[in-house]
């Protein structure tokens, strides 16, 4: 009779494992939160700000964040991190990577751009691993 109890267990644990990483899964929402031109003419940089939201009761862990970033339809980097990072539970948890764009020509005529007074369109298209589970990633910020 007791031999059935652990299989119940086991199967249990796994089901609440996976139903809770469906729930995060569902739930999560990652947002761009802001861009920071930095560096120099010769070596350009963006610092990029993501907010990782986490509205469920459990905390979860970043592994990776990989894409594209786009100025006004344009491709301007490829972006990786590889830095893991906790996301505590109903919280937003802030996410900084820096890219280097593909060119130096982009970091001045976006710089000329925003002189002129005129809104950049940035958008990041990827994926984010959270918990060994990659979740696609589409969010844009105008400044």
């Amino acid at each position: 009779m007791k031999n059935w109890v652990l299989p119940v267990v086991i199967v249990g644990i796994a089901a609440f494992y996976f139903l809770s990483k469906k729930k995060l899964a569902d739930r999560l929402k990652v947002l761009f939160r802001g861009v920071k031109l930095s560096g120099s003419v010769l070596k350009p940089k963006f610092n990029l700000k993501f907010g990782v939201q986490n509205p469920t009761g459990a905390s979860a862990k970043i592994n990776s964040l990989v894409g594209q970033v786009e100025a006004n339809g344009k491709i301007i980097a490829d972006v990786s991190s590889f830095n893991t990072q906790v996301i505590d539970p109903k919280k937003e948890s802030i996410y900084e990577i820096t890219a280097e764009p593909y060119g130096a020509g982009i970091f001045k005529t976006i710089k000329e751009f925003v002189k002129a007074g005129n809104k950049i369109k940035f958008v990041f298209t990827g994926s984010i691993n959270v918990d060994g589970i990659d979740y696609p990633v589409n969010t844009n910020i105008a400044l």
